[in-house]
This record gives structure tokens, C-alpha cells and sequence, in this order.
């Protein structure tokens, strides 16, 4: 048995239900979704705006559509891609929910070429692009996350790859590229949605999402995120269990400054599945896929569990319409408890004789027959 702490630092179908507070779009039919359309809340042109026009707010609004104009977060302005010769991918939030990824490693895998998953265990999250493992080389919120793990979609906004070298606009980085992940940001409407996902081995999830100002004036807005899910898995005894919270509080008083707070939590619960295979002799053990290789009486009692606590902030100010200060800071803790039991080899019985001639291979030996 194996047990470590590291401290500090899909869905088969989908029914989604989204709440308006105003009785007035109720009667509105909702525009259809343009694919070739800009993302962005309410319009393209507050996000993107043209050439000299004042500054765009930050991202993280209620996006629809699937392309963007750009990626303000992974290229430090709002440069169309179009206009930059570096090469960028954004997966949307329309892209997220319409192909219901659970997992970030889902979202991005399957949508930005060049791009796979370096790590297939819970609740590490790696990424490999364009030959080159990220490493520490993901971001959140435009800060380097120093440990990636379990990272939830709920309150994610999009996810931006850049791929190449990015030290002039990152510092040091791997030459495979970097993947930023943008949440989402409170909005000055009410909103609200309640989503239910549910597919095979028990697979449920329920996601929350709320928003909209605390103030008449629209000073102080807020949104909270929250997911549950559980699942169960082909290999006997495997389960996962986790509950995530995400409020976020901003601060508008004017046009030029904005600021935000936000807070996550997570608990998770489950028992992996890391044996991999077992071999007799030199050959794959003839058993069941449905097979669990390691000992439900100790990982039953003692499963592994997964906590994060994040807090951090972010402030705005826009000199003119060029030009603007940003400060962000966050604090990360990670703890993760580890329960590891198995055995991976079974010797076959051998003959006396090839025993001996083991034996003396393995002390150097010379043996006659």
C-alpha cells in the first residue's frame, strides 16, 4: 500500500434548462447561432472592437458561436488573429456545451490539432503540443498553474492554445506552445441555467450557473458556479465522486475599471484504476476487462481524495484606448491522498532444470549442461 501527500501549490445526453429573469424574453424566440459569428456578449464589436476604436472589457461573457475574432487572453491584446502571425486556437463555451465535454482534456483533444493528452490518471491533467509536454505551461486566468490537476469546465469561459514559442509575451516556455483557460465573468442581465448530464456506468453530473448585479446601479455583479457528478466505471469497484463550487464577485464602478474576485473549492473522492495490465510469464493474463487488480478491501476504506482551495483577483484599468494596467494574483492549495495496492506479476511454474540455468545466468555463472 502506497500513500502520498502533495499539499500547496461522456455524456450519453444532456437536458438543459436556462431561466431568464425578465418576462420579456420570454416572448422573444432566441436568435439562431451563427458559426461563422464573432464571440462575444451581445455583440462582437464590444469585444473586438475595429481598429482604434476604445478598448474592449475583459472576456468571459456569455459568448455564443464558435470562432472568435481573437484571443486577448493568451495574446495580451485584441490584435484579430487574422493580424498576428502566431498560430492561436480558442475553443468557445458554445463549442464546450454543444459537445457536452466533461473534462477540459475532452474539450481541447478534440478540437485544436496538434494538441493530445500526456496523462490518462486521475486527477492529473498533462498535455502534449505539437510534440512538446506543457508541463507547468498552463494557465489559468493568465497565471501559471504550477500543479494541473482536475481542472472542471463549469465555470470555464473558453480555452485558448497558442502554439510555438511564446517567451516574448510569457516568459519561459516550452517551444510546444501554451494553453490558457479563461473563466467566466459575472454579466450586468440575469441569467441563469441548471444542466443535468447522464450516461453509461451510473455517469450523472449536474451543473449550476448563476448571475447577474447585486446593485440597482450595476456596480457589483456576481455569478456562482457549481457542479456534482458521479460515475461509475466498466472496471468493478472504481468509482468518482466530486462536488465543485465557483462564485465570483466584480466591481464596475466606471467604464475604465473593473476588478474581480474569485473563489473555487473542490472535493473529490474516488478509487483509480492504475494497475495496467498483468502479464503470466511473458503473456497478458487471460482475464476480464471488469477485472480489479488491486484490493477493494483496502482502496474501498482508504480512497484517494483530491481537495483544492483557489482564491485570486484581478483588476483593470484602462489608461486610454490603448493602452491599460492589469494585476492578478492567486493563492493555490492542493492536497491529494494516494492508496495504491496491486501486483502486476504472476511467475509460472518452471522446470528444475531451467531454474538452475536462471540461476546461473543471473550470478554470472557459467553452468554445463
Amino acid at each position: 500500500m502506497f500513500r502520498s501527500t502533495l499539499l500547496r501549490g461522456v455524456s450519453a445526453g444532456a437536458l438543459t434548462l436556462v431561466v431568464l429573469s425578465s418576462a420579456a424574453f420570454a416572448q422573444e424566440t432566441l436568435p439562431a447561432i451563427d458559426i461563422g459569428a464573432a464571440a462575444g456578449p451581445s455583440g462582437a464589436a464590444e469585444i473586438f472592437p475595429s481598429i482604434g476604436g476604445p478598448r474592449a472589457p475583459d472576456g468571459g461573457g456569455r459568448f455564443t458561436g464558435y470562432e472568435t475574432l481573437g484571443a486577448p487572453n493568451v495574446l495580451k491584446t485584441n490584435t484579430p488573429i487574422m493580424e498576428t502571425p502566431i498560430s492561436v486556437e480558442t475553443v468557445t463555451r458554445q463549442t464546450i456545451d454543444d459537445q457536452q465535454a466533461i473534462s477540459v482534456q475532452d474539450a481541447i483533444t478534440v478540437n485544436s490539432s496538434g494538441v493530445v493528452a500526456n496523462s490518462f490518471t486521475l486527477p492529473y491533467n498533462r498535455f502534449m503540443i505539437r510534440g512538446f509536454s506543457t508541463e507547468n505551461n498552463v494557465y489559468f486566468n493568465g497565471l501559471r498553474e504550477s500543479n494541473l490537476m482536475d481542472i472542471e469546465t463549469s465555470n470555464l469561459q473558453s480555452i485558448e492554445i497558442l502554439k510555438g514559442p511564446a517567451a516574448m509575451l510569457f516568459g519561459r516556455s516550452e517551444p510546444g506552445g501554451l494553453i490558457d483557460l479563461t473563466p467566466k465573468r459575472p454579466l450586468d442581465q440575469p441569467y441563469y441555467s441548471v444542466q443535468e448530464q447522464a450516461g453509461s456506468y451510473g455517469f450523472t453530473k449536474t451543473s449550476v450557473d448563476a448571475t447577474g448585479p447585486l446593485t440597482a446601479d450595476k456596480t457589483w455583479l456576481y455569478r456562482f458556479n457549481a457542479s456534482y457528478l458521479h460515475s461509475d466505471s466498466f472496471r468493478d469497484f472504481v468509482t468518482d465522486e466530486y462536488y465543485f463550487i465557483a462564485p465570483t464577485i466584480s466591481f464596475r464602478p466606471n467604464d475604465q475599471f473593473r476588478a474581480n474576485v474569485d473563489l473555487q473549492f473542490m472535493h473529490r473522492i474516488f478509487i483509480d484504476d492504475t494497475t495496467g495490465d498483468v502479464a503470466i510469464g511473458n503473456k497478458p493474463a487471460p482475464i476480464p476487462i471488469s477485472r480489479y487488480l488491486e484490493d477493494p478491501s483496502v482502496t474501498g476504506k482508504l480512497p484517494d481524495r483530491f481537495d483544492q482551495r483557489y482564491y485570486g483577483f484581478d483588476w483593470t484599468y484602462d489608461i486610454n484606448k490603448n493602452w491599460s494596467v492589469t494585476n492578478r494574483f492567486y493563492y493555490n492549495s492542493l492536497g491529494i491522498d494516494e492508496t495504491l495496492t496491486g501486483t502486476t506479476y504472476l511467475p509460472t511454474p518452471l522446470p528444475r532444470s531451467a531454474i538452475s540455468e536462471s540461476m546461473c545466468s543471473w550470478n554470472g555463472l557459467i553452468c554445463s549442461a
